[in-house]
C-alpha cells in the first residue's frame, strides 16, 4: 500500500549481512518485479547497521555500499551461486526455475521479456535458450493445490494469516526452517500418509526416506532430490517464505498439527475403502470379518495419533 501511494520509481534495500537478512530479500523480489520497481540490493557488513557505518566510517562509506547495489535478479543469482565462478548446468537450471517462478507472476509481457533478457546477460545464456526454458516452465506449472479444508483453518487461531496450502506444504515449510523437526519426525512418520499428487508431498517423501536411511541431511542434499520444475519451484518458495514471529516460536506445534491432519486424513481414506468393500454384496463372511477387524483397529489407532516430541539434543532452534 505504501508503495502504491508514494509511487516511487526506484528503491534501494540495505540488507543485513547475516544469512537471515540476505534471505529476507526474497520476500521482496516478487513484489518489486511485479510492480516494475527499479530495486537495488546492497549488503551491509555483518553486524553493522547504516547509523553505525556513518558514525564509524563516515557517510562516504555508506554511499560506497549503496553505489555498489545490484538488481533483484542479479542478487538472486549471486545468492544462489554463493561465489561459484563456474556453476554446474543443474545449478543454473535451479536458478532459472527460481527466477522463472517470480517472472511467471508478472502480467506485463514487456516486463517479462525485459527480465528474461536481463537473466540471459547475468547467466551468459543465449536468449533463445532462456525463452524456450521459460515457455516450458510455464507449460509445466500447475495451479496451487487447494483442499476444501485448509490446514491453515485448523492451525492455532493465534496465527491470523491464512495460507492456501496443504498439510504437506506446511510440514515441508517446518522442516526447511527448523532443523530440530526433520530427524525425530522421520522416526514416527509413515510416508503413505502423504498425497504424492502434491509436489510438497513428493518432496517430503524423498526427504523423510533419506533421513530414515542415512540420518540428517542439509538443504543442498535435499535439493538434489528434486526431479522437475514444479518440485524445484515449491522447494524454493518454502525456503524463502517469510517466517512470522508466531512460526518461529511454534514450529513443533505447527508440525504436530500438520502431522495430525495427515494422519487423520489417511485413517479416513482407509475407512472409506473398507466401508466400500463391506458394501459389496459379493463379499464372503470370512473376508467380511477381516475387514471389520481392520476397521476396528483403524478406529482404535485414531485415538493414539503420532506426536512429535523433541529430545534435549534436538532442543536448539535454528532456521534456514
Amino acid at each position: 500500500m505504501l508503495l502504491r501511494k508514494s509511487d516511487p520509481k526506484g528503491v534501494t534495500c540495505l540488507l543485513d549481512g547475516d544469512d537471515a537478512g540476505q534471505k529476507a530479500a526474497f520476500q521482496y523480489i516478487p513484489i518489486f518485479l511485479k510492480t516494475g520497481l527499479n530495486a537495488q540490493f546492497c549488503c551491509l557488513p555483518k553486524g553493522k547497521d547504516p547509523d553505525q557505518i556513518i558514525l564509524e566510517d563516515g557517510p562516504d562509506e555508506l554511499k560506497k555500499i549503496i553505489d555498489s547495489g545490484i538488481s533483484c535478479l542479479e542478487y538472486a543469482v549471486q545468492f544462489k551461486l554463493k561465489g561459484k565462478k563456474d556453476p554446474q548446468p543443474t545449478e543454473i537450471q535451479s536458478i532459472c526455475d527460481l527466477i522463472f517462478g517470480f517472472i511467471s507472476e508478472i502480467d506485463s509481457l514487456v516486463s517479462r521479456e525485459g527480465y528474461l533478457n536481463e537473466l540471459c546477460k547475468i547467466l551468459k545464456i543465449s536468449p533463445k535458450t532462456v525463452f524456450e526454458e521459460f515457455s516450458r516452465f510455464k507449460n509445466n506449472k500447475k495451479p496451487k493445490y487447494q483442499y476444501p479444508r485448509l490446514v491453515a483453518d485448523k492451525i492455532s487461531p493465534k496465527n491470523n494469516s491464512t495460507r492456501l496450502t496443504t498439510a504437506e506444504d506446511d510440514l515441508l515449510f517446518c522442516i526447511l526452517h527448523d532443523k530440530r523437526v526433520a530427524s525425530p519426525l522421520a522416526q514416527i512418520f509413515d510416508p503413505t500418509w502423504l498425497n504424492l499428487d502434491v509436489p510438497a508431498g513428493r518432496i517430503l517423501a524423498k526427504i523423510i526416506s533419506e533421513i530414515k536411511a542415512d540420518g540428517p541431511i542439509d538443504e543442498k542434499r535435499m535439493e538434489d532430490f528434486l526431479e522437475d520444475d514444479t518440485e524445484r519451484n515449491i522447494f524454493h518458495q518454502k525456503i524463502f517464505q517469510e517466517v512470522s514471529s508466531f512460526d518461529e516460536n511454534s514450529f513443533v506445534q505447527h508440525a504436530n498439527e500438520c502431522l495430525l491432519s495427515l494422519f487423520i486424513r489417511s485413517i479416513k481414506n482407509q475407512e472409506m475403502q473398507i466401508l466400500k468393500a463391506l458394501n459389496d454384496k459379493k463379499q464372503d463372511d470370512r473376508l467380511s470379518k477381516k475387514l471389520h477387524l481392520k476397521l476396528q483397529k483403524l478406529r482404535t489407532s485414531r485415538k493414539n495419533p503420532p506426536l512429535l516430541i523433541l529430545s534435549e539434543q534436538n532442543s536448539s532452534y535454528s532456521h534456514a
